[in-house]
């Protein structure tokens, strides 16, 4: 039974992570309502979400300029959408609401440390480790889809944790339908959700339930079902296309895409070779992409710079699908394990180093100097520094916790492992996964990974956690 002491620090403790948590993201509140109510900060919000939601709110559909939209998802736009119907100020209360998901997360943190039965000092260090974080605080100001998404996808580990710890059927068919709604949000998020499905499911085979689990698996793909049939028929009638995730995952496909993903090792090629190119659809001013000498042989390179400028002339690298996907070919074929392997371990790991500069930007900070930035660093510069030491830290531990579930053996604490996975494939296996900020749904089951390097640690003193388990 836990000491007096011993709740008496919990609770300190507690206090003091919360008021942390309430002083780091006060600033970003104030910061969104102290700027315009349509977002000014980056075009990517305007292009894509932000339009949407206003189409929606008005009662004019899925529409971008006056057009049908079957590329993005309708999960965040119906969110910010209802924001837009509501207030003018937009950015604020969006920023308001976003931040209450990341504080959710925090909380979400705390509940898979105790359902995996992690000792209370390492469930407190984990819900540490989620308040000290930066990143998902940065994207609470900000109209884009990361704090949604992590929260789901957060949410899906709990739920698939606590469904395989137990035979409510109920939980399973919330299952599918949370994998339905992440999805809807995030299609980037499928292999995360396959993992962590699969994990949960893997832990009740090894205790030999198979009638279970075909039971709960079937109970969940019907609810994952159901929730897609909605915007795959919207689909089928406007578009005459069966697109239950939408057309952002069409862009894997281009053969310029797997070409690149034969090479480009590192996520400072997505811009230079793709957004800056206007995307699959070709700007008539894209820029002129320079491949580079020490990655691909001269005739390649004539060939390539060919071929691209054959598509820019018709405005669509699709025209020139075939030459590309036989370069991706021919390169695979010649240096097979270059390819296949290094070229994709090392994006991996380019793309986890450069999460601190490749998520944060200057943003509002850089006109918040504070009048002394003749002499301290900016805040943009503090931002980042404190981003690179905290990764760093925080990766360090990451590692040493997952070399401790591992060899603990405990099918569960796989499911956490399994969303990390899940994430990390993504620069794996094409460069357009490659962009840092993809990793920033990981970060909640890395916060639970990173606690599990202080579990040989002396906890004498601290008492064993009593929230409830489940059998």
């Amino acid at each position: 039974m836990a000491t007096g002491s011993g709740l008496s620090r919990k609770w300190v403790v507690i206090v003091i992570l919360a008021t942390l948590w309430l002083a780091t993201r006060a600033p970003i509140v104030l910061l969104s309502f102290q700027t315009t109510q349509i977002p000014d900060d980056s075009s990517d919000q305007i292009l894509r979400y932000y339009p949407l939601a206003v189409s929606l709110a008005n009662g004019h559909g899925f529409t971008k300029l006056g057009r049908r939209d079957d590329f993005d998802l309708p999960g965040y736009p119906v969110l910010l959408a209802a924001v837009c119907r509501w207030t003018p100020h937009v950015r604020g209360v969006a920023s308001i609401l976003q931040v209450m998901l990341e504080g959710a997360t925090i909380w979400l943190i705390w509940v898979i440390a105790t359902f995996l039965r992690l000792p209370l000092r390492c469930c407190l260090i984990a819900v540490g480790f989620g308040i000290l974080s930066p990143f998902l605080p940065w994207y609470s100001g900000l109209l884009m889809t990361e704090v949604l998404a992590t929260f789901l996808l957060t949410l899906f580990v709990v739920v698939a944790i606590k469904a395989a710890q137990s035979d409510c059927k109920a939980l399973s068919f919330v299952l599918g339908t949370l994998a339905a709604a992440i999805l809807l949000v995030r299609p980037d998020c499928l292999p995360a959700v396959v993992l962590v499905f699969s994990a949960a499911a893997i832990s009740q085979v090894r205790l030999r339930r198979f009638r279970f689990v075909l039971l709960h698996s079937s109970l969940a793909l019907i609810a994952v079902l159901l929730g897609l049939t909605p915007w795959t028929v919207r689909n089928y009638i406007l578009m005459n296309n069966v697109r239950p995730l939408g057309r952002v995952t069409d862009q894997t496909r281009l053969g310029y895409i797997q070409w690149l993903s034969t090479w480009a090792d590192s996520p400072n090629y997505i811009a230079g070779y793709w957004w800056r190119l206007g995307g699959s659809e070709l700007e008539s001013d894209s820029e002129m992409p320079q491949f580079p000498a020490n990655k691909v042989s001269e005739p390649e390179r004539t060939i390539a710079w060919n071929a691209y400028l054959r598509a820019r002339a018709v405005h669509s690298l699709a025209s020139e699908d075939a030459t590309f996907r036989s370069l991706a070919q021919q390169r695979k074929q010649s240096r097979q394990v270059h390819t296949v392997f290094a070229v994709p371990v090392l994006r991996v790991a380019k793309t986890w180093i450069s999460l601190p500069l490749g998520t944060l930007s200057p943003g509002d900070l850089t006109t918040f100097s504070w009048g002394f930035d003749k002499f301290l660093p900016t805040p943009w510069h503090i931002a980042v520094r404190y981003s690179k030491l905290f990764w760093a830290v925080f990766s360090l531990l990451t590692a040493i916790g997952l070399v401790c579930v591992l060899l603990r053996r405990s099918s569960l604490s796989l499911v956490p492992v399994c969303c990390l996975l899940g994430r990390l494939i993504l620069p794996f296996v094409t460069i357009l996964g490659a962009d840092p900020r993809y990793m920033i749904e990981a970060i909640p089951c890395c916060c639970v990974l990173a606690a599990y390097a202080f579990i040989e640690t002396d906890s004498a003193r601290w008492p064993t956690c009593t929230v409830a388990h489940a059998a």
